[in-house]
């Protein structure tokens, strides 16, 4: 099945399992590396939340549901303040973090997206990075 549509879901690891929300990426670019390993470019496209979890021929699946990320919404909350407010406190969490932190995070990322539509996936990015408790102190 993702052969054909080029889309897999990706979770955050948490211990020996994954978080239960997480995200479908589809494949953008792919490389062959000489010893076997591939190189796979991705864009999240649609959230969604995990509503089972099992391990199937090695690997995790799960049955999901999807997260409504409908545009009009995203539009009302600009309109309301809530989402500037929103990313005023991102960047208020960020301000104590080392500018070597901190340019590692813009460097890997790119700068915090102003758009709401994007906002969170860059978010869950961050979340993601190694030493998390050095990010999001």
């Amino acid at each position: 099945a993702w052969e054909s549509t080029k889309k897999f879901g990706m979770c955050a690891p948490v211990g020996n399992t994954y978080n239960d929300i997480g995200c479908v990426l589809q494949m953008q670019d792919l490389e062959m590396l000489p010893d076997g390993r591939c190189m796979i470019q991705t864009v999240g496209t649609q959230r969604f939340r995990v509503l089972e979890k099992k391990s199937k021929d090695g690997y995790h699946v799960g049955k999901i549901e999807w997260f409504d990320d409908d545009a009009e919404k995203d539009a009302e909350l600009n309109a309301d303040g809530s989402t500037d407010e929103l990313i005023a406190a991102v960047k208020s969490r960020l301000d104590p973090i080392s500018p070597q932190h901190l340019r590692m995070a813009n460097e890997q990322l790119g700068q915090m997206p102003t758009d709401p539509a994007l906002l969170s996936f860059w978010l869950a990015r961050l979340v993601g990075m190694e030493a998390p408790e050095i990010l999001l102190r």
